[in-house]
C-alpha cells in the first residue's frame, strides 16, 4: 500500500462521520460509529469470537480489522436498548397489530431516539 493512499485514507479518517478513524498512527473502525453495534451484534447472535470488519477506503484499497465480540459492550449497551426496543414496539404491535389494520407502525416516542 503506497504511503500516499495510507495518508489520503488517513485524512478521510479524520471526518467524523466516516467509520473509521485514526487511534496511535492506525486506522481503526471508529468506536463510536453505527457499524461497530452492527458488527458487535452479528458476533452475539452468530455466537462467533471475532470477524474481519472490510470496508472500502474509497482511493482504491480495502480496510481490514479483526474485530473480537465485546461482551461488556454487548451487555451494558446494546441488551438494555433492545429489550426498550422490544417491549415499546415489538411487544404492543404483537399484541395489537396496528400493521394488519392498514395503521402506521408505533414509534414511542422513547424509541425514536435509540441509536443502535
Amino acid at each position: 500500500m503506497s504511503a500516499l493512499r495510507t495518508e489520503r485514507s488517513k485524512r478521510a479518517a479524520a471526518e467524523k462521520h466516516i467509520c473509521l478513524q485514526v487511534c496511535d498512527g492506525k486506522l481503526m473502525l471508529r468506536r463510536s460509529h453505527k457499524y461497530c453495534s452492527q458488527v458487535q451484534g452479528q458476533l452475539n447472535i452468530s455466537g462467533y469470537n471475532k470477524c474481519d470488519f472490510i470496508v472500502s477506503t474509497g482511493t482504491g484499497e480495502l480496510f481490514i480489522e479483526e474485530i473480537a465480540k465485546d461482551t461488556i459492550f454487548w451487555d451494558n449497551i446494546m441488551i438494555p436498548k433492545l429489550r426498550e426496543f422490544y417491549l415499546k414496539s415489538i411487544l404492543p404491535e404483537i399484541a395489537d397489530s396496528r400493521i394488519r389494520r392498514g395503521l402506521m407502525c408505533r414509534e414511542p416516542t422513547e424509541v425514536k431516539g435509540i441509536d443502535f
